[in-house]
């Protein structure tokens, strides 16, 4: 399957290597799943706090995958799916580490109402 990209924002099919299960990259080592966003108080007009707003919420993936060292890394901004949903490529670092094998990180993150 060729690869698909896009910009941030842009409605498209964008899959890197074969998706959800890392197999054009290689063995997946571990996965690291983090959910958080942000949060802004609000205060009444004597600065007493009323409550919150939680916004800007994401999903970032950290995966680390042995893979072949001829293989491409992905690029900063590059959209990546995995099992169908879609994640932006934030950071990917590729480390030779025998003569026929390297290990790739990947940094991915989706936030919660933004369509890629």
């Amino acid at each position: 399957m060729a690869n698909s990209y896009t910009h941030h924002g842009e409605a498209a099919n964008c899959i890197w290597g074969a998706g959800g299960q890392f197999s054009a990259f290689g063995f997946l080592s571990s996965l690291g799943d983090s959910r958080d966003g942000s949060v802004a108080e609000l205060k009444d007009e004597n600065g007493q706090l009323v409550g919150l707003t939680v916004y800007d919420k994401k999903t970032t993936l950290s995966a680390e995958i042995t893979m072949k060292k001829t293989q491409k890394q992905p690029e900063f901004g590059e959209c990546i799916s995995i099992d169908g949903k879609k994640y932006i490529c934030r950071g990917s670092t590729k480390t030779a580490e025998n003569e026929n094998y390297a290990r790739l990180s990947l940094s991915l993150e989706a936030y919660q109402g933004v369509n890629l």
